[in-house]
């Protein structure tokens, strides 16, 4: 019985369509915020909570954000994903002066970016201004970007962008590169920064100076999710679970 469920959580796993594996990011991606809430409560660093995830995933490092989606998304999916780094030669330095580095997940197929909300930054949008309390983040929490079609993903996204250009943030001044340069130049920005050509494979070793802070985040993680059955973490579909139920009556219990 143990070998048919370790069989069976494969075949799911393989067969995960398109949309599903975009749910899963999509839940993912709330499990990190509220795991890294959850956290920062602890050590008490939690400047100000948001109920709303999209507005914490929308300040959060990428870096650290992908390595819990990451593990997450092997430990109760089964599926596998690589960690790239990048820098876009087109994107503008942040508010910071620093040059723009981004973290991403990667399937064969799909590129994963939890934290793409970041972007916004680029056009004006800033959470801590009391003008942008009202301010609804449009499109999807995560960003899965079908590598075969790009298009699909990345022109609503640029809309999205180019319309909350238009926002008023209560600040002339605030920090906002491309609030006034028009849809083509965020274009630009854009198809640059989610270009593999700029992404190398990229780690977080034992070193890393967010190594703690994210094996605290894993731990965390799992008390927040609870007990689950330790050869598959997948949620089965009701009647899968029906069939399995009179599979295991049917052998008296048996393991």
């Amino acid at each position: 019985v143990l070998a048919f469920l370790s069989l069976l959580c494969y075949n799911i796993s393989m067969s995960m369509s398109s949309n599903e594996l975009r749910s899963a990011v999509e839940a993912e991606t709330a499990h990190f915020c509220d795991t890294e809430q959850t956290l920062q409560v602890s050590k008490g660093t939690l400047g100000r909570p948001r109920n709303d995830v999209r507005q914490h995933v929308r300040i959060s490092n990428c870096g650290v954000a992908t390595a819990l989606v990451q593990h997450n998304l092997k430990e109760h999916y089964d599926v596998t994903t690589s960690r790239l780094f990048g820098e876009a030669p087109l994107a503008p330095r942040t508010r910071f002066g620093r040059i723009f580095g981004h973290v991403v997940l990667r399937t064969e197929d799909t590129l994963i970016d939890p934290t793409y909300g970041q972007l916004f930054s680029y056009v004006g949008v800033d959470l801590s201004s009391p003008h942008m309390k009202d301010f609804v983040h449009p499109g999807p929490l995560a960003l899965a970007i079908d590598l075969e079609n790009p298009d699909a993903t990345l022109e609503p996204l640029i809309d999205d962008l180019h319309e909350a250009a238009s926002v008023k943030t209560g600040s002339l001044d605030a920090y906002a590169p491309l609030r006034d340069q028009g849809r083509q130049a965020i274009r630009a920005v854009i198809y640059d920064i989610y270009n593999l050509e700029h992404y190398v494979p990229y780690e977080v070793e034992a070193h890393h100076p967010s190594f703690e802070y994210i094996q605290a985040l894993k731990q965390i993680s799992a008390e927040i999710r609870g007990p689950s059955h330790p050869d598959c973490n997948i949620t089965l579909p009701a009647k899968i679970k029906t069939a399995l139920g009179g599979l295991f009556n049917s052998l008296g219990g048996r393991g």
